[in-house]
C-alpha cells in the first residue's frame, strides 16, 4: 500500500510540475519525419529541458510553407516559427498571395542542409545522362521534392542545361520513395531523410554541400556555385511584434542550445550531412537579405 501511494504521490506531483510549465507552440511547414521536422523536435526537446518549457510542435505543411506560415502569424501566446527560406522564397515567387516577408523576424539559424539527388536503381547515373535522355526522348525531366524550393535546386540546374523539366511536389518523403521505387520519377532531391533510412530502391547521383563533400558522389556546388542560394535551411522566426530585447534574449537561449551537449551529439548521429549554424538575428538577417535580392535578380 505505501509503495502505491508513493507511486501515486509522485505521478501527481509530476503531473503538476508539468502543468506549471508554460507552454511554447513552434509551427513548422514540414511533415512529421523530415529532416527539418526531426531537427526542430530535437531542438526544442533540449530548449524545453533546459529552460523548464513545454514545447509543442505543431506540423502543418503545404503549400510552400505558407499555411503555417499563416497561422503562426495568427495564434496567440507564446510561439516560434521552425521553418528555413520559405518566407523569402514566398515573398519574390508567391507575392500576391504569399505572407509578407515582414510578418515575421529572423531569430537564429539552426542548419544548413545538405541534398541528395537519387535516381531509380535502373534510372540515370548522372545530371548529364538525365539532361542527355531529355533531349533524345523529347520528355520533360521528372523532378520530386517535398517543396518547389526544393525542387529549385534541380530545376536552376536544369534551366542551366536546357532541359526541359516537371515538378512533382510530395507532402513525405515516403511518397518520394515510393515514386523512385516505381520508377515515377526521374529523380529525387532529398534532404537527407531517405538516405539516412538505408532502404532500397535507389542510387544516389550527386549531391550539393557547402564547407566540403557528404558523399562519395559528385558535389555539384563545385560546378554550380550559385545553387547555394537555393539550398535549404532550418532558421527560427518570431513574430513582427517581437521586441529586440526579446528577439536577442530568444536567440541567445537557442544558439546556447544548438551548441550543446544535447544538440552536438543529434547532429553528429541524426544530421550528420548538414552544418549547425547557430547565428544573431543580424548575421540570420543579412542572409535572408542577401537571398531576397539574389531571387528577385532572377525574376
Amino acid at each position: 500500500m505505501l509503495k502505491k501511494f508513493l507511486l501515486t504521490l509522485m505521478l501527481t506531483i509530476s503531473g503538476a510540475a508539468m502543468a506549471n510549465q508554460p507552454t511554447l507552440t513552434v509551427f513548422t511547414p514540414w511533415p512529421a519525419g523530415s529532416t527539418n521536422d526531426v531537427t526542430c523536435r530535437a531542438l526544442f526537446k533540449a530548449y524545453g529541458e533546459t529552460h523548464n518549457v513545454n514545447a509543442v510542435i505543431l506540423n502543418q505543411p503545404g503549400a510552400d510553407s505558407m499555411i503555417a506560415h499563416r497561422n503562426f502569424i495568427k495564434s496567440q501566446g507564446p510561439a516560434l516559427f521552425c521553418s528555413g527560406n520559405g518566407p523569402v522564397w514566398n515573398a519574390v515567387t508567391h507575392k500576391d498571395t504569399a505572407p509578407a516577408l515582414d510578418t515575421v523576424r529572423p531569430v537564429t539559424g539552426v542548419i544548413k542542409l545538405s541534398f541528395f539527388l537519387l535516381t531509380p536503381v535502373n534510372g540515370a547515373s548522372s545530371v548529364d545522362e538525365l539532361v542527355r535522355n531529355s533531349n533524345r526522348t523529347g520528355k520533360p525531366v521528372l523532378v520530386g521534392a517535398l517543396t518547389h524550393t526544393s525542387a529549385r535546386i534541380m530545376t536552376s540546374i536544369l534551366d542551366k542545361q536546357g532541359a526541359k523539366y516537371e515538378v512533382v511536389v510530395y507532402r513525405r518523403n515516403g511518397e518520394g520513395l515510393i515514386g523512385l521505387k516505381e520508377g515515377a520519377l526521374d529523380v529525387y532531391v532529398d534532404g537527407g531523410s531517405i538516405k539516412l533510412m538505408g532502404q532500397e530502391g535507389y542510387k544516389e547521383i550527386a549531391h550539393l554541400a557547402v564547407g566540403g563533400d557528404k558523399a562519395p558522389t559528385e558535389n555539384l556546388i563545385k560546378r554550380w556555385p550559385f545553387v547555394e542560394n537555393y539550398m535549404g535551411t532550418v532558421i527560427m522566426y518570431a513574430r513582427a511584434d517581437t521586441s529586440d530585447s526579446d528577439l536577442e534574449d530568444v536567440s541567445a537561449k537557442l544558439r546556447a542550445v544548438i551548441n550543446g551537449t544535447a544538440m552536438r551529439e543529434y547532429f553528429r548521429t541524426a544530421a550528420p550531412f548538414h552544418t549547425p549554424m547557430p547565428m544573431t538575428p543580424r548575421q540570420i538577417n543579412a542572409q535572408l537579405q542577401d537571398l531576397f535580392k539574389f531571387l528577385n535578380a532572377q525574376q
